[in-house]
């Protein structure tokens, strides 16, 4: 009798499952077909029965029932596991969740307020004006159809009065952030913009970005986009519009194009760049990374190449790379944006240029750096070489570096010799910063290691050596504690190695997104580097000898996340006096200077706490 989501995973035909979906040819034991995931001629998709697994040796997909259905299409795992269930004909039980239910009402009168937008953008007179600026813009009836992109009226309580006819209160109307309230009664939020529906990762319509589009309105000094406050179904910094639309080739190109606005994400996905997607009128945040990490490892940031622009991406690379991301960038000529180069070059002139234009992260740091500043200035000049020279001082291969010492040299039309010589004095004085190595765990044991007697360089890197397997090991134990670990480690991910932060992720982000317990033999199937997978064996060997029962004790976890949160501002603060040293700019200075000083308060506070807990 099946008792359990586990029991109907296990007692599913998977062969007849995907068969549905995949035409299925029997090789020896297994079952062979062409992906689903990927483009392919030559089929390498492999269904197993025995093992009731799919793996595509092409893409790299695999997974076991659930997974394959989540996969193919795109949905959560409750609702994976829903259709399976009915697929073995048997009754789904849904779990009530009194917060899902609540939310219920939101998603309704949010799409109903699309359908209002939508239905004024095509039939007022108001509409036929905004529609010819988004033909204007390159945007065809279809786009507009398929983004379901509308218009707010003039008038200002139309949408209220609408709301209200169809039964909906005032309160949860208020809600969800479209309605106010002043001395004259309840007034709509948004008029006279084009309103772009924004839609969570499981495509429920949850907030509105509204653009002006009349010259009157840009005189006036309105804001170009107004977005929708945050609300009990919005959160600006854990929305990412959208990333409904761009999972599914999300999952094709293993990829996810990074833009800076919504007009920026429509000219790409109409250019056939569908992966594309934005943050919200707000900087980039690691729990829109997170949730990004649920469908690749593997991001391209093409952000404007002003100022702002560069700033905002030499910010983003970093977020990625401390999330285990692989980082790539694509930097448009001339500072145009995707929808100015496509009026000027065609779109299959973009998707030639972005095709051939991704360079790694070192790249484009080389590039940027010279961005606004004058090489014939003195002050100019030194500016890139700091800039330079401090990238290039964190790559740990030589080959590299002097790669870029080459690329400088031609730059600045001067002699190998000479730069090198220039980049060996700034070697001499400025800390380097690279990173985190991997490692392997360290040998000592806990009651070896008397913390009053050792040097605090040492103690913090054998803090990082016990701490992150111990973390990690927990991890592995249940997902109640790798959820409780993570939510608390929160920003300081890393205190880990670059390895433990993809292991971790891969657990977190991936794993336990699917199942509720840890079995080995599917999460080794996810592990798809060589550095994870000997990690994840080190860490197997070092807690068979180092193993107590202690440590499932709240305090134990507790100190091992501070001191891996110490770890981490460690790295923090060295990454910031080595840019202190650089800088030459005196506001720079200065506010470098005080980052160091939010760094050396946070030190402190959680060295106390961790001799309280001592």
């Amino acid at each position: 009798m099946v008792s359990s989501q586990d029991d109907v995973i296990e007692s599913t035909d998977i062969v007849s499952l995907i068969s549905k979906y995949v035409p299925l040819e029997k090789q020896g034991k297994d079952f062979k077909g062409v992906c689903p995931f990927h483009n392919e001629k030559t089929p390498s998709f492999m269904v197993s029965p025995e093992k009731k697994i799919f793996k595509c040796f092409g893409c790299g997909a695999s997974g076991n029932a659930v997974g394959f259905l989540m996969k193919y299409h795109n949905i959560p795992y409750q609702e994976a596991i829903k259709e399976l269930y009915q697929f073995n004909g048997l009754e789904y039980k849904i779990r009530t969740n009194s917060k899902t239910d609540h939310l219920k009402k939101y998603y309704e009168i949010m799409s109903k307020a699309v359908e209002f937008y939508q239905k004024n953008l095509e039939f007022s007179e108001d509409g036929r004006r905004a529609k010819d600026y988004l033909i204007k813009r390159g945007l065809d009836e279809n786009l507009i159809k398929e983004f379901k992109i509308g218009l707010a009226p003039q008038i200002g309580d139309i949408l209220y009065s609408v709301l209200k006819k169809l039964g909906f209160m005032e309160l949860d109307i208020a809600d969800v952030g479209l309605i106010d309230k002043n001395d004259n009664g309840y007034y709509d939020i948004f008029s006279n913009r084009i309103m772009f529906p924004i839609f969570d990762e499981y495509d429920n319509p949850v907030a509105f970005s509204g653009r002006i589009y009349r010259d009157e309105d840009k005189a006036k000094g309105q804001p170009k986009y107004l977005n929708s406050r945050e609300t009990v179904i919005f959160k600006k910094g854990e929305t990412i519009f959208n990333l409904n639309k761009a999972k599914i080739e999300i999952n094709r190109k293993k990829r996810i194009v990074l833009h800076e606005g919504q007009m920026d994400v429509l000219a790409s996905y109409r250019a056939g760049i569908k992966e594309a997607v934005c943050t919200l009128g707000t900087a980039l945040t690691n729990d829109q990374i997170k949730i990004m990490a649920k469908y690749t490892n593997h991001a391209i940031i093409c952000y404007d190449g002003d100022s702002a622009g560069v700033h905002a991406s030499l910010r983003a690379i970093d977020m990625f790379k401390n999330n285990g991301f692989v980082v790539h960038l694509c930097l448009l000529p001339k500072g145009m944006d995707p929808d100015e180069y496509i009026k000027n070059y065609g779109q299959d002139g973009y998707l030639d240029y972005f095709d051939n234009n991704i360079i790694d992260p070192l790249q484009y740091k080389f590039d940027t750096a010279f961005i606004g500043r004058d090489l014939n200035d003195l002050e100019g000049l030194n500016e890139v070489k700091n800039i330079i020279f401090s990238n290039v001082l964190g790559e740990s291969s030589a080959i590299l570096r002097e790669d870029y010492i080459k690329k400088l040299a031609t730059k600045l039309g001067s002699s190998y010799e000479a730069v090198m010589k220039d980049f060996i004095a700034f070697e001499q004085t400025h800390a380097i910063n690279q990173g985190y190595n991997i490692v392997k765990p360290s040998n000592v044991k806990k009651e070896e290691f008397r913390e009053d007697i050792i040097p605090q360089n040492v103690k913090h890197k054998i803090w990082k050596d016990i701490c992150e397997p111990d973390l990690i090991f927990l991890g592995l134990q249940g997902k109640d504690i790798a959820l409780r670990i993570d939510k608390e480690i929160g920003n300081f991910m890393d205190g880990f190695s670059p390895a433990g932060q993809k292991l971790w992720m891969k657990l977190v982000n991936e794993y336990y997104v699917t199942y509720d317990e840890f079995i080995e033999g599917y999460f080794v199937k996810l592990l798809n580097s060589e550095d994870e997978g000997k990690l994840y064996l080190d860490i197997g060997a070092y807690k068979r000898k180092n193993w107590t029962e202690n440590m499932m004790n709240d305090e134990e976890i507790e100190k091992c996340v501070t001191k891996l949160m110490i770890v981490s501002i460690k790295g923090k603060m060295s990454q910031t006096r080595a840019m202190m040293n650089s800088a030459i700019d005196a506001k720079q200075k200065l506010l470098l200077a005080q980052r160091m000083q939010s760094y050396k308060k946070q030190e402190h506070s959680l060295e106390t706490k961790l001799k309280k807990r001592n």
